[in-house]
């Protein structure tokens, strides 16, 4: 569902780039359900539903790996969990904000590099990985801290 959207997305701003141009021979690769749910959205708005399901995906797979960690973690853990796992969420997303901000200010290659840094932190954040990674390494070094 995620890749989906974000999929359609991109072939929507593509083609709406495209047309902006003033490039009429372009070829709308657009999902025609997609595209009849989004149809009457400009740019900027498409931009900024990108940016919403963004966060709302992260919210969605941090909850997921709050529920695991509270159904297979002790409740002192949980809570250790928890507060690491928020940091790292928080720490994640400013660090991807902040390659973003960068791709701005500068020019050349190094503004598409410092976009594409920050998509790869953004898409992280917004995956199953995430919360998968998160509760490996923390069961793993609760594992090794209980038994010695």
């Amino acid at each position: 569902m995620r890749d989906y959207f974000f999929v359609n997305a991109n072939f929507k701003l593509n083609y709406l780039n495209h047309l902006s141009k003033g490039n009429l021979n372009v070829v709308n690769y657009t999902d025609s359900g997609f595209e009849y749910l989004f149809n009457s959205l400009n740019k900027e708005a498409l931009i900024n539903l990108k940016w919403g399901m963004s966060l709302f995906y992260c919210l969605i797979f941090y909850f997921i790996g709050l529920l695991f960690a509270y159904i297979y973690l002790a409740k002192h853990n949980f809570k250790l969990f928890f507060k690491l796992k928020s940091s790292g969420l928080i720490l994640l997303i400013f660090i991807a904000i902040i390659f973003h901000l960068l791709s701005y200010y500068s020019i050349g290659d190094y503004k598409y590099n410092l976009y594409y840094i920050s998509l790869e932190f953004s898409h992280f954040a917004q995956s199953s990985l995430f919360p998968l990674v998160f509760l490996i390494v923390f069961y793993a070094y609760t594992s090794l801290n209980s038994s010695s």
